[in-house]
């Protein structure tokens, strides 16, 4: 998952067309990156991370022709970035993404190299962070609806990242009770869609124990 998960998203088609006859699925942990502005002047943001491994650790070889088609150029780096790459995935995959995912939140909001578990946030750093969340549900909804062959999609109104190695595999779930390991178990069975809908930060009624919020306006 995570750095796996984004490597697991670009390579899948590949590794599904070098083994004719064999069933292949793909489980791809927390790959949907989403293009926002960041918000903290720490952090320049993944947009030009990702511009920077096209570039300097010849990624250009995981660059797929149709995704190529329509971003290149200074555009590139979209194939190699969740919400642009994932259309162009191919190969049947369960595709896991938190609405409110901690580790681009904890970089974006307050640069912080790592995941924050007990985030505070100010007022207008939460209207940031429910706007992330908002545009991650409507991308995973763009995915699902314009492009079917992505499979099927798992995600709580939750924040976390990269949850299959913990607890929270089992324990989180979906506002209807849906835990990762349950959809994983169904991952032979073709397209699903398991996506919390609800409006405000860590809103979802699986997340567990809360993550603490507190305003300073």
């Amino acid at each position: 998952g995570s750095a796996g998960g984004r490597g697991a998203m670009v390579l899948l088609d590949e590794i599904a067309d070098s083994l004719p006859g064999v069933l292949v699925r793909g489980l791809l942990d927390s790959p949907f990156y989403i293009d926002i502005e960041s918000y903290s002047a720490k952090f320049d943001g993944f947009q030009t991370q990702h511009d920077a491994v096209l570039k300097n650790f010849n990624a250009s070889s995981v660059v797929t022709p149709d995704c190529r088609t329509k971003y290149s150029g200074p555009d590139a780096w979209k194939c190699l970035f969740g919400q642009y790459r994932m259309p162009f995935v191919k190969t049947p995959n369960l595709m896991m993404a938190a609405q409110f995912d901690s580790w681009q939140l904890s970089h974006l909001v307050h640069g912080f190299s790592g995941i924050e578990k007990h985030p505070t946030f100010t007022a207008d750093e939460l209207k940031y962070v429910e706007k992330f969340g908002q545009m991650t549900h409507e991308q995973i909804l763009l995915l699902h609806n314009f492009t079917p062959q992505a499979g099927s999609v798992y995600s709580t109104a939750c924040f976390n990242h990269h949850i299959t190695e913990n607890p929270g595999f089992w324990t989180t779930t979906t506002s209807a009770g849906l835990s990762e390991s349950d959809v994983v178990r169904q991952i032979r069975v073709g397209i699903g869609y398991s996506v919390d809908s609800c409006a405000g930060y860590n809103c979802g009624k699986g997340c567990g124990s809360k993550a603490s919020l507190a305003f300073i306006v």
